[in-house]
């Protein structure tokens, strides 16, 4: 056999990849061996190769052993420091309730008996009291607690309301927003009392301060309710109070019970209405 040139040396493809040509650098050909192509790896499934395979969830799981073990200890010794204190503090709270029955009893032994007045003392202090008692004034009635502005009741102003006292805010909304609270979900008012849906005076407001009263007028503009329907709520009035503030995309929010003297409760959600300072908050 010659020898081949060097640029013919090493593996040349033909038309079939199963046949090669072996040159003399090859090492001894096998019948029994496959020949492999240039760029095919052989994986051998070695023990070395499990082992590198395994190490790394084993040293995982041997850290998670560790943790769940440190943790039971650290929480065993807790509980059992723990438990001496709670015994003593048992222990003191049953000897205390003992103790102060006797202190009780022995307060009345230590008291000094007092010398009892005689009746002819007991006279002349009375009658030398009783003039006292005429010549003093009568005393002073205790006077009331000022009444908190989200508990006022919707009034009517005798004296024109001016943009003061109601702290700037406009007198008049030609055309507010005016939404009902939705129903089961709490609130409170502004002096931390429960708002009550059934509340016909009840409105929230960050326009106007707590306390101040208002006629709402519904205007028209009503897509969701029939003629009928529209012809029995535009032009109705209503007196409501601001009982607090709430946030929200509306001018106004009202209570269900002042929402339906306005509008239809279970079909409307937002209404139109003009809104007119009638009086301002009390105090």
């Amino acid at each position: 056999m010659s020898r081949l040139p060097p640029e013919a040396r090493g593996t040349r493809e033909f038309s079939s990849p199963e046949i090669r040509v072996r040159s003399e650098q090859n090492p001894p050909f096998r019948i029994n061996q496959r020949l492999r192509l240039p760029n095919e790896r052989r994986r051998r499934f070695s023990a070395g190769r499990v082992a590198r395979l395994l190490i790394p969830w084993l040293v995982l799981a041997g850290v998670g052993v560790g943790v769940y073990f440190g943790v039971s200890y650290l929480l065993r010794n807790d509980d059992e420091a723990a438990a001496p204190v709670a015994q003593t503090a048992a222990q003191t709270e049953a000897v205390e309730p003992a103790a102060e029955p006797q202190t009780a009893a022995a307060a009345p032994q230590q008291a000094a008996p007092e010398p009892q007045a005689t009746a002819q003392q007991t006279a002349s202090e009375t009658a030398t009291a009783a003039p006292a008692e005429q010549s003093s004034p009568p005393a002073e009635t205790a006077s009331e607690p000022a009444l908190h502005p989200a508990q006022a009741e919707p009034t009517i102003a005798a004296e024109a309301v001016t943009p003061a006292s109601v702290g700037g805010a406009p007198l008049v909304g030609e055309r507010m927003t005016a939404e009902a609270l939705p129903a089961g979900i709490p609130r409170q008012l502004a002096d931390d009392t429960p708002y009550d849906p059934a509340d016909a005076t009840a409105a929230f407001s960050n326009i106007w301060p707590t306390g101040t009263t208002l006629r709402l007028t519904r205007l028209p503009g009503a897509p969701l309710l029939n003629e009928d329907q529209a012809a029995q709520v535009v032009g109705a009035e209503t007196l409501v109070v601001v009982r607090g503030s709430e946030t929200s995309n509306t001018d106004i929010q009202l209570s269900a019970a002042a929402f339906e003297q306005l509008g239809f409760y279970q079909t409307e959600r937002i209404i139109a209405v003009r809104a007119e300072v009638v009086a301002p908050p009390p105090g």
